[in-house]
């Protein structure tokens, strides 16, 4: 599969990105909403909606200016659900080693099992096939991504989260069914 995924500037980019608190201008009282606010582990949460386990595919450990970049599938079952891209700089690589040998293993699980390192606040973006991103989702239509920091001393691990169409919508009516709140 040849995926062209986003670039570092994007990822980082001040002017691309919803706060929070806009988010209910372009989705309001909408499951899409719910979905995107949960602040929990995202692979729970996946693995409760599909009723399947969720693996983590390393697709990419990549050195980028400053650190290394990580990018990773999440699938539950065969679904692809997201695409998700880490900028790790490289004093939290140095203080932390482990974080270069995740692998296939859930970061957000992994910080909460050894560091109960809390989410930052989440931004958002609308996810259009004119980007130019070939995610090796089977749907070309917009969806969204999410992005927030995991901050720690030494720094801030820079997370990306794109999810397949369909997959927020999902995610949103079983957090709807379930009475499942977000934040």
């Amino acid at each position: 599969m040849n995926l062209n995924l986003p670039s570092k500037q994007l990822i980082l980019a001040d002017s691309e990105w919803t706060p929070a608190r806009q988010l209910d201008e372009y989705e309001p009282d909408h499951p899409i909403r719910q979905a995107l606010r949960y602040p929990n582990l995202l692979t729970d949460l996946l693995a409760s909606t599909f009723g399947e386990p969720v693996s983590v595919d390393l697709l990419a450990l990549t050195p980028v200016e400053g650190g290394f970049r990580r990018d990773v599938a999440l699938r539950a079952g065969d679904h692809l659900c997201v695409v998700a891209s880490t900028l790790m700089p490289a004093s939290l690589v140095a203080h932390y080693p482990w974080l270069g040998t995740l692998g296939g293993r859930p970061l957000g699980e992994t910080l909460e099992r050894f560091m109960e390192t809390p989410k930052g606040p989440f931004e958002y973006r609308v996810m259009d096939p004119a980007d130019g991103l070939e995610l090796g989702f089977s749907s070309r239509q917009p969806t969204w991504g999410r992005r927030f920091n995991f901050p720690l001393p030494e720094g801030n691990l820079t997370v990306m989260e794109i999810f397949s169409h369909g997959t927020l919508e999902r995610v949103g009516v079983w957090l709807e069914e379930n009475a499942v709140a977000s934040s």
